[in-house]
C-alpha cells in the first residue's frame, strides 16, 4: 500500500441520486416479487434467493480476495484498481442477514432437512452426521463471521493508511493475508458444498468449491472492470487509470 502514497487523489465519488432512486426501485421490486413468489411457489421463490444470496456474496469475497493476493505479492500496478475492488466487500455484513433469510428456507431447499426423506436413503443417511439444518446453519455462521473479521481488519487497515500513510499497515496486512488465504479456501469450499452442491445431496464432487471460486473470481474481476470504466467515463480516475491497467 506504500505505493498509493505517490498516486494522485482521486477524490471522492457519490453515487448520482437518480442511480440511488433506480436501486430502491429494483430492491422493493425484489422483495414484493420475492414475496408474491413464496405465496404462489416457495420452492421456486427459495431457489431463486439463494442464487441471488450466493451471487452478491461471491461478489463481496471476491474484492476481499482480489486485494489479499495484490498485498501478498506486493504488486504496484494495482493500487488504484484495487481500490474499487475493495469497495465491493461493504455488501459483506449483508450476507449476515441474506444467510439467516435463507435458513427460513431450509426445508424447502434442502431434503436431507427432511427425517422422511433421509430414512431410507443410504445416501443421506450416510451424510446426515454432516447434513444436518442445526450444524449446517452453525459453520455457515461460522464463515461468514470469519470473513468479516478479516475484512474489517484487512480494509480497515487500506482506509487508515490513506489517513496516516503507514508502511507498517503493508506490512500487517501482508502478514494477516496468508492466514485469510487458507481460512478462506476451506471455509468458501464448505459453503458452495453446503448452499449449493446439497440441494442435490446425492450428487457430489471433489471439484465443486473450484467451480464455485472461478466463478467468484470472473465475477469480480467483470464488476470491477465495468466500475473501472464507468468512473473512467466520468472523469474520476484521469491520470490514474491507463490503457495498460
Amino acid at each position: 500500500m506504500v505505493n498509493e502514497i505517490t498516486v494522485k487523489n482521486p477524490g471522492t465519488f457519490e453515487v448520482p441520486r437518480g442511480v440511488k432512486t433506480i436501486f430502491v426501485i429494483f430492491s422493493l421490486l425484489g422483495v414484493v416479487t420475492f414475496g408474491l413468489s413464496l405465496a404462489v411457489d416457495p420452492t421456486r421463490a427459495w431457489v431463486s434467493f439463494v442464487h441471488n444470496h450466493f451471487y452478491f456474496m461471491c461478489l463481496g469475497l471476491g474484492g476481499l480476495f482480489f486485494a489479499s493476493i495484490q498485498w501478498l505479492t506486493g504488486a504496484m500496478w494495482s493500487a488504484p484498481i484495487r481500490r474499487l475492488s475493495e469497495s465491493f466487500t461493504s455488501y459483506l455484513p449483508v450476507v449476515l442477514i441474506t444467510f439467516g433469510i435463507l435458513c427460513l428456507g431450509i426445508p424447502y431447499l434442502y431434503l436431507w432437512s427432511h427425517g422422511d426423506h433421509v430414512q431410507g436413503d443410504l445416501v443421506l443417511e450416510g451424510k446426515s452426521a454432516y447434513l444436518s439444518t442445526q450444524f449446517f446453519v452453525i459453520r455457515n455462521i461460522v464463515a461468514i463471521v470469519i470473513w468479516l473479521i478479516f475484512c474489517r481488519k484487512l480494509i480497515g487497515n487500506s482506509l487508515a493508511q490513506d489517513q496516516n500513510k503507514n508502511y507498517a499497515l503493508t506490512i500487517q496486512n501482508r502478514g494477516l493475508v496468508p492466514v485469510f488465504l487458507i481460512l478462506f479456501g476451506i471455509s468458501f469450499t464448505m459453503v458452495s458444498f453446503d448452499q449449493f452442491m446439497s440441494l442435490d445431496a446425492h450428487w457430489f464432487s471433489t471439484m465443486f468449491g473450484v467451480y464455485c471460486f472461478s466463478g467468484l473470481f470472473y465475477a469480480n474481476l467483470a464488476a470491477t472492470c465495468l466500475l473501472t470504466l464507468y468512473l473512467k467515463s466520468l472523469g474520476k480516475l484521469n491520470g490514474i487509470v491507463n490503457d495498460n491497467h
